[in-house]
């Protein structure tokens, strides 16, 4: 009876210590794996005074690649295309305004 007793006490404690080193290698296992993704995060750490700050880069932004399909007018081409009116045009719609106002000043 001693020996069945002694035989079960030591297939539990070989189970015991097994389980006890299993759940050790899994805490190990977590703990590298939190620590491995934190340094994903961090790029790199900045000392201040007595704390270190981790300094996050964001994600870059896209950028949109335009191609223009043709090459750039001509300075000729392009004058006539300017959103600011020409020294004619500027003449031209003085005048006009001066006729008006003479037309308003004769009542």
């Amino acid at each position: 009876m001693t020996t069945i007793a002694s035989t079960l006490a030591i297939c539990s404690l070989f189970f015991l210590l097994s389980i006890a080193f299993l759940i050790t290698f899994l805490i190990y296992l977590l703990w590298k794996h939190n620590y491995q993704n934190e340094r994903l995060f961090d790029v790199g750490v900045k000392p201040r005074g007595s704390c270190d700050i981790a300094i996050l880069i964001p994600e870059p932004i896209p950028e949109l690649m335009y191609q223009c399909p043709s090459d750039p007018p001509e300075y000729s081409e392009a004058a006539r295309a300017s959103p600011l009116p020409s020294y004619d045009d500027v003449i031209y719609c003085d005048q006009v305004a001066r006729s008006f106002q003479n037309l308003i000043s004769v009542k």
